[in-house]
């Protein structure tokens, strides 16, 4: 009996090698980079100055209501920390699960890059050591096409229609100008590139949804959805936190 042929994203001999080198080489650069900004973000988070995040008067806020710097400061830095691990160990995870699946490799590897943006450490210690500006420039760069094709691709990894090639080459370039804010474009101009990914990003999965994915590909999502409301819960119960604590440390209340 002739064995049937496999799946054409199912990855076999060299181009399977290669995949495989190129994603982890991709993985460890950028997890290299976001452990590096762990030990600087934390830096940031206790040093008390008066044009720093930690006032004197806010640090004394904090002491007196029973609260050292450096509790307040693992307080802040914990949801940054599993912000990228979540996403980033969620991508390692579907890798070596389906390392041999052309679609996992490109969804994980999507993740990763999403999950350095999103804990926010690069982006502050981007702002505050010249030396990292340029690693925040290009993570911002690279996080934009990154969360955007995710949205596209999930969760079978293809250009279905294959106009998304060319909406998302569109707002990527038009995102760039909204990465180095030095250029000085008009609000105007980043208002409607926001609005017109806002657009995109709920219409795109809709029509996928409906004349694309198969019934397998919409319980996938259904299931992510179901993760996602769990996860915007979770921030919103943690933001309220943080207002609750910082209302009750405002010397003026």
């Amino acid at each position: 009996m002739k064995s049937e042929p496999a799946p054409p994203y199912v990855l076999r001999g060299k181009p399977l090698v290669w995949a495989r080198v190129a994603w982890i080489a991709w993985a460890l650069v950028l997890f290299g980079v976001v452990i590096a900004s762990w030990p600087l973000y934390l830096e940031l988070l206790l040093t008390v100055c008066e044009s720093c995040r930690m006032t004197p008067t806010y640090a004394q806020t904090l002491h007196s209501s029973g609260i050292t710097t450096t509790q307040w400061a693992v307080f802040l830095f914990v949801p940054a920390l599993i912000v990228n691990l979540g996403w980033m160990g969620t991508g390692t995870v579907i890798f070596l699960l389906k390392h041999n699946d052309r679609r996992a490799l490109i969804l994980s590897a999507l993740m990763i890059v999403v999950g350095v943006s999103f804990g926010g450490s690069i982006g502050s210690v981007g702002k505050q050591f010249p030396d990292w500006e340029w690693v925040n420039n290009l993570i911002g760069l690279l996080a934009f096409p990154a969360f955007v094709g995710l949205i596209y691709l999930f969760p079978n990894a293809e250009f279905k229609p294959y106009v998304l090639i060319w909406l998302l080459g569109i707002l990527f370039v038009l995102f760039i100008p909204i990465q180095f804010e030095s250029l000085g474009f008009p609000i105007a101009y980043n208002f409607v590139v926001v609005i017109s990914f806002v657009i995109s990003c709920l219409v795109v999965p809709v029509y996928r949804y409906r004349k694309v994915l198969t019934f397998t590909e919409r319980q996938q999502v259904k299931w992510v959805l179901f993760g996602i409301i769990l996860a915007m819960v979770g921030i919103a119960t943690t933001i309220m936190l943080v207002l609750n604590a910082s209302g009750s440390c405002d010397p003026d209340t």
